[in-house]
């Protein structure tokens, strides 16, 4: 595993059709060190903590390795690190080689896998592509 990136957010508003919805889904390049407690980095936000957030989804991970795959079903252009809002870009795992309990060690911070990731609407809204959301479920790469 090659930890890439590492990207923070806060809670912002965007606008869907005529409704506006509050989201901390964007994420920027974070500029290091970053304190990391038991719900996360410190200067990042998950707004719809139902769904997001809390010690048991404090940091979302995602593989740069599955981006090819979106890029090529669904014609996207290049994607960068942390466009599907993951706080750490990696490479070199996938859904075949992590299970959940697995832990990892990133600088001083071990980071225990919880769970995959449930994809909602937002990953359609944000990759703007209206299939999205359903082509991450349906294929597996959460």
């Amino acid at each position: 595993m090659k930890l890439l990136s590492i990207q923070t957010g806060i809670k912002k508003e965007y606008k869907k059709e005529e409704k506006t919805f509050e989201s901390s889904y964007v994420k920027t390049k974070a500029l290091l060190p970053q304190h990391i407690g038991a719900e996360g980095f410190e200067k990042d936000t998950q707004t719809d903590k139902r769904y997001h957030g809390g010690e048991t989804k404090a940091i979302m991970v995602y593989s740069v390795d599955n981006y090819k795959f979106f890029q090529e079903s669904l014609d996207l252009e290049k994607l960068s690190n942390g466009v599907f809002g993951e706080n750490f870009s990696v490479t070199g795992l996938n859904e075949s080689n992590v299970n959940i309990g697995d832990k990892f060690t990133i600088g001083e911070v071990i980071v225990e896998v919880s769970q995959p990731r449930e994809p909602c609407w937002k990953v359609s809204y944000f990759l703007g592509h209206p299939d999205g959301a359903k082509a991450m479920y349906n294929s597996g790469k959460t």
